[in-house]
């Protein structure tokens, strides 16, 4: 059995709801939770905040480039060839690098996806064309002409909800993996959302699935490569980076 509390007191075997169901938060909370066995033994107590955050409202990408000081330009397009930030080489992004020297273009709202292409400016070395980005992707270029940079993992977005080990194993399996990948949860009755991404940031597959055994089963029919993996529950939204062999 478990125990939970949600107005930060501890939970004990007397103290705290039981755990039957998956928590609907609708606020910044912070859930403690505690394990009970038949003999009445506590595990220790589980703490986490989950920071509420609302759904994104239009498309951010993050850009870091090697050896490279000033903050790049963003070149944006639809499919339909309208361009999104000015003419070439569009938009220098605004702003500082962060800690670990990315630099963030948050597009106006509405824009959901866009074509992209990173640039030193006019006449200077730019990225290949990124085609179809349609999710909030952290990118690191090597600064050489017409080279495609790499997505890199990140463990937390904008929409991120803090992780629990209430909920689920972090890690999919197997990794690389061949036609299916597989989650397994904690807990029974959870739905997650699965995206997958290429190396682009373009979306390759998505599914939503639905455990009442512990654990889900994600079929992928892709090429062989490297893909970003994004992972949604009630709870937490995660990424981890994936090989297909």
């Amino acid at each position: 059995m478990v125990r939970y509390t949600l107005d930060g007191s501890t939970p004990t075997a007397t103290n705290g709801l039981i755990y039957s169901a998956p928590l609907t938060i609708s606020s910044t909370t912070t859930v403690k939770a505690v394990a009970i066995d038949n003999s009445n033994t506590l595990s220790s107590v589980v703490s986490n905040t989950y920071t509420y955050g609302s759904a994104p409202t239009s498309l951010v990408v993050h850009i870091k480039v090697t050896g490279y000081s000033q903050a790049p330009y963003l070149y944006a397009w639809t499919g339909t060839n309208t361009t999104l930030n000015g003419a070439w080489p569009g938009t220098q992004i605004a702003g500082s690098a962060d800690g670990n020297g990315y630099y963030t273009f948050t597009f106006p709202a509405g824009v959901m996806s866009s074509n992209l292409i990173f640039n030193k400016g006019q006449g200077q070395a730019q990225t290949a064309n990124i085609m179809g980005v349609a999710a909030e992707t952290w990118y690191t270029w090597d600064g050489n002409n017409n080279s495609t940079p790499t997505v890199d993992v990140v463990t937390s977005i904008s929409s991120t909800k803090a992780a629990t080990s209430l909920e689920m194993e972090l890690e999919p399996s197997p990794n690389p993996f061949t036609d299916i990948i597989r989650f397994k949860l904690a807990q029974e009755d959870v739905e997650i959302n699965i995206s997958l991404f290429n190396i682009q940031g373009q979306l390759v597959a998505s599914e939503s699935l639905y455990s009442s055994t512990g654990s889900v089963d994600f079929p992928v029919d892709v090429v062989k490569g490297v893909y970003i993996l994004k992972v949604t529950t009630p709870t937490q939204t995660y990424t981890r980076r994936v090989v297909k062999r």
